[in-house]
């Protein structure tokens, strides 16, 4: 298996960075997509980190950077030159409305794309990172599964819808011929820029905690989603997906381990919901007076105070997988944050 060359999309991205890491470390031959405006620090910052800064050419010199676009077709095909398997990480994280077209366009049309090019190039496997947000729903409070159905209704996010219908594309594909594996991580905790997924929840705890909303996910380390992602591509296990999701926790449990490994006040009060109306209200009008993705969003809010529960037990009975603790991610990731912040300085 280590004989093979991988393509990783999405390679700046939380999950791709650390795909990239993690298949490095074990002696992959890597290339990475990445468009032209983006910069590869963030790769080399996580490697150093997890490292403890000792000598990462040995880790670096394995990934082969190559610009591209998963919605530009003929980039994608001269990225898959001499590949044997894809890691497609590449998604648009965003639960902005304004931001509607962006992410059906790279998660959807991206993914239609990507799988194309693969049937045509003929690549061994395909590993496509989707999401939980893609998966059904049940009625009877049971964690959902693998096998849970997806249900259409009004609240589900656009990212949601986008996700499943690229995950439609993708069983398309491996009816076609194309090998694949699934993988519906939970909500992601690991490093990675403070405007950008899980970051917000430590960008708003600068000042500290002082409500939280009611409601529950399941969160996982990004470490976890890369090990399993790589785990499942060198198993026999072809068409099949799998929840890699590590934890359900309640947000205030979540905002106690953020507070404690920041070193900030707890919250000590339920959020009544009016009231986080307001604050994504704020933070939209926020948002475009300054030009930036705001923090918080109808969808995102709405999610607080919804309580999801998902089950890993296909991936932990089949593979015998152990998940790491939040608390530990939390904590590895509020590291990394000091790290970078020191790194500034010097």
């Amino acid at each position: 298996m280590r004989g093979k060359k991988v393509l990783v999309t999405g390679g700046t991205g939380l999950v791709g960075s650390h795909l990239i890491y993690h298949l490095a470390k074990k002696g992959y031959s890597i290339k990475a997509i990445k468009r032209k405006e983006s910069s590869t620090n963030i790769v080399n910052q996580i490697i150093s980190f997890y490292e403890k800064e000792s000598n990462i050419s040995p880790i670096t010199n394995n990934i082969e950077w190559v610009e591209g676009d998963i919605t530009d077709y003929y980039s994608i095909i001269d990225a898959l030159e001499n590949v044997n398997h894809v890691y497609h990480a590449a998604a648009y994280v965003s639960f902005n409305p304004r931001k509607k077209s962006q992410v059906f366009k790279i998660n959807t049309e991206g993914t239609t794309n990507m799988v194309n090019a693969c049937l045509e190039t003929g690549i061994e496997k395909f590993c496509h990172i989707s999401s939980i947000g893609a998966l059904g729903t049940t009625t009877d409070n049971k964690p959902v599964t693998e096998e849970s159905n997806w249900h259409v209704h009004k609240k589900r996010s656009n990212y949601s819808q986008s996700k499943f219908d690229a995950e439609m594309e993708v069983w398309r594909a491996a009816k076609e011929g194309l090998p694949v594996i699934i993988v519906n991580p939970g909500v992601i905790i690991g490093p990675c820029p403070l405007n950008r997924s899980t970051g917000s929840l430590f960008a708003l705890g600068k000042n500290g905690y002082r409500l939280y909303p009611s409601g529950s996910n399941t969160f996982v380390d990004v470490r976890d989603v890369a090990e399993a992602s790589i785990l499942l591509m060198e198993s026999n296990v072809f068409e099949e997906r799998y929840i890699v999701a590590g934890e359900t926790i309640r947000f205030k449990e979540l905002l106690n381990i953020l507070a404690t490994a920041m070193n900030v006040a707890k919250p000590t009060h339920k959020a009544p919901k009016w009231l986080a109306e307001v604050a994504w209200r704020l933070e939209r009008l926020r948002s475009l007076i300054i030009t930036n993705e705001p923090l918080l969003t109808n969808e995102s809010t709405r999610a607080s105070y919804s309580n999801s529960n998902y089950s890993s037990n296909k991936l932990i009975e089949q593979f015998n997988f152990q998940f790491r603790p939040i608390e530990q991610a939390i904590n590895e990731t509020w590291r990394w944050y000091t790290y970078i912040e020191k790194q500034k300085k010097m």
